[in-house]
């Protein structure tokens, strides 16, 4: 998990000398681990390309780094970067290093085009030339010039007009972008507060974390038009994993750490390493859902992978078990799965027979939570008001106790008041886990027990 940005965005970094130069190039974009930051090659991002990185290198290698994303905006070759180039570089933290927040740098996307639009319109020198036409297309546009003017030429009273300096392209930049957010203009976007006077044109002029509460759509022309793309925190994780092919900025199994171990029977390696018909009980994240048919009746079943922090298993779910949690089956979400492991001449297979969202599980199946503390430690006090707005905010079934450390030992435990009993929260537990007055922790978990199959005896005898 890191905090630093996921893409940077940055030309790539010069060989050092001969003998690195007989190194391979490294991707397009990409230059040298740095302290603190994370280097991706631009083309390496789904949905970029390699035209458009050349084109943000190329600029940035000519007219130095970008101050953030409303200067990317403006100095960019809009032929190449559309609106979906766009939201692949901000999803995936390549504004990150402005301050920014990304779901507010992606709000604005669609009045950012339609502001520099209408900044190309009334000024045309600001539009990058065309590359030099083909014979066909230079005979081509000479034909069509002698079928006279167009009806409204938007552009005629501007002609080659120069642009202004760059304070005051910025400037009307920012007032195209405030246009709509009385609801007047066809531009939308959120209000941003003018430059100072104070503010020349060698500082960062917009100050994302101010001015980026989510925008209103437009129908900008502003590219193909991609899918709409559901984007807030909780998502973040899911969106990088798609354009990246991993996650960078945190892991989806952060939130349950302390808890999705304490619920594991066995790892993953000891899991496959077990005999014949043995239970387990193992939380991930789910992906690679099949939909299969059963040979036999044909009843529907699906193989997935489920993936924890640092491994990947290949599980089954037959007919029964989907047929019961199928529902519980969906991408990139978290689950607890309980099953046994079947050996045969292939090796062992991974049976699921039980699935259940991972909130839920840990819910349920948590016991008792003790925490041990610090005794000497100044934010202990600290900690205990947070335990009991935590324990006020999440009330359940699961027991707390404390325990504090004295001289290397553990003193008597003390449990809470049932009144205060309460439903562990993945997110919620963490802060309490990570506070500096928590020296450990002791999770007591339920005893593994597999519903019992339904027999086909048993319901016939029923009937």
């Amino acid at each position: 998990s890191v905090s630093s940005p996921a893409v940077v965005v940055a030309p790539a970094a010069p060989q050092a000398d001969a003998a690195s130069a007989q190194v391979p190039p490294p991707p397009l974009g990409a230059s040298p681990p740095s302290s603190g930051a994370i280097r991706f090659g631009l083309a390496g991002i789904k949905g970029v390309g390699e035209l458009a990185a050349r084109r943000i290198i190329e600029e940035c290698a000519a007219r130095g780094p970008y101050r953030d994303f409303h200067d990317f905006m403006l100095r960019v070759d809009l032929r190449a970067i559309n609106k979906r180039v766009l939201e692949c570089l901000v999803l995936t933290g390549a504004f990150d290093f402005s301050g920014g927040v990304r779901e507010e740098i992606h709000a604005l996307i669609d009045s950012s085009l339609a502001a520099m639009l209408e900044l190309q319109r009334k000024y045309p020198a600001l539009r990058p030339p065309d590359p030099e036409p083909t014979a066909a297309a230079a005979a081509a546009a000479a034909a069509k010039a002698d079928q006279g003017a167009m009806l409204f030429d938007l552009d005629e009273h501007a002609g080659n007009a120069t642009p202004p300096p760059r304070e005051q392209l910025e400037r009307e930049y920012q007032q195209f972008m405030r246009v709509s957010s009385s609801g007047k203009g066809r531009l939308a976007a959120a209000p941003m507060a003018p430059p100072s006077a104070s503010q020349s044109q060698d500082t960062g002029m917009f100050d994302l974390g101010e001015t980026a509460p989510a925008a209103k759509k437009v129908a900008a022309a502003a590219g193909p038009k991609v899918e709409a793309r559901v984007v807030h925190e909780s998502t973040r994780l899911q969106i990088e994993k798609e354009l990246l092919g991993f996650y960078v900025s945190g892991h989806p199994m952060d939130a349950y750490a302390g808890l999705a171990e304490a619920l594991d029977t066995y790892t993953p390696e000891e899991l496959l390493q077990q005999g014949d018909r043995e239970e387990f009980r193992l939380c991930g994240i789910v992906s690679g859902i099949q939909k299969k048919l059963s040979k036999k009746d044909n009843r529907p079943w699906s193989p997935f992978t489920l993936s924890t922090r640092r491994n990947a298993l290949q599980l089954n779910m037959f007919a029964d078990a989907y047929a019961a949690y199928g529902k519980h089956l969906v991408e990139n979400t978290t689950v607890m799965v309980a099953g046994n492991v079947i050996v045969g001449q292939d090796g062992p297979r991974i049976n699921v027979k039980e699935c259940y969202p991972l909130d839920a599980a840990v819910a349920s199946n948590i016991k008792k939570v003790c925490f041990v503390l610090k005794s000497d430690h100044p934010e202990l006090v600290g900690f205990l008001n947070l335990l009991r707005e935590t324990l006020n905010k999440y009330s359940g079934d699961s027991k707390v106790e404390l325990a504090l450390l004295l001289e290397d030992r553990v003193a008597p435990v003390a449990e809470i008041s049932n009144a205060l009993n309460w439903k562990v929260y993945g997110k919620a537990f963490q802060p309490l886990r990570k506070h500096p007055a928590v020296a450990g922790l002791i999770v007591e978990t339920r005893t593994l027990e597999l519903k019992q199959d339904r027999r086909w005896g048993d319901k016939k005898a029923r009937g």
